[in-house]
């Protein structure tokens, strides 16, 4: 009864990051401008091998596959039927005050690193800058005996569950970001 309920855990696991593998490649499918590409189907072949037991049970090969449907914009019944080029789309965060035309951008996606908070004050990033307390998690402390940088930030963290380190990106069209400016990394 163990192996099921532990073969059933593993495959929920599996077809969740599978979904959002899915979901990802349908919204990348409009950014290629593809129209052939309609459907996207992503699968996933792995192996469970069941423990314990009196009797000896083989490998299990489990087969998932996910299914969506490309994401290629909207046509309204109003159109006059013009084609028109599709609106570009950006990236922008919750809390950010620019956009970004990369996905990939080292700003969107953050890396952390650990380092001991006696030394933070003496590392420096990538760009050869000094860390600096983080306004959020860090003001007015000290440096905790484990604190968090990333490579190109500036500010050193003493929660791993920061505001400043986390991301939620949204795609929007480049015509909803008035006011905001184009990021100096990927515009």
């Amino acid at each position: 009864m163990i192996c099921f309920m532990d073969i059933y855990k593993v495959q929920t696991e599996h077809l969740s990051q599978l979904c959002t593998k899915a979901k990802q490649a349908g919204m990348y499918a409009y950014l290629t401008g593809e129209s052939s590409a309609e459907d996207i189907t992503l699968p996933d072949i792995y192996s469970y091998e069941p423990f314990g037991g009196l009797v000896p049970l083989p490998k299990v090969v489990i087969y998932n596959h996910v299914k969506v449907h490309a994401w290629t914009g909207r046509t309204f019944e109003g159109d006059s039927g013009n084609e028109s080029t599709p609106e570009k789309m950006v990236y922008i965060t919750e809390s950010g005050s620019v956009y970004h035309k990369d996905p990939g951008c080292s700003y969107l996606n953050v890396s952390l690193k650990q380092i001991p908070g006696t030394s933070v004050l003496a590392a420096n990033n990538q760009y050869g800058e000094h860390y600096t307390a983080c306004e959020t998690c860090s003001r007015n402390q000290k440096p905790a005996g484990v604190v968090f940088v990333t490579e190109q930030g500036n500010h050193y963290h003493n929660l791993e569950t920061c505001s400043g380190l986390k991301r939620t990106v949204r795609m929007v069209k480049e015509t909803e970001t008035s006011g905001m400016k184009c990021c100096s990394r990927c515009g």
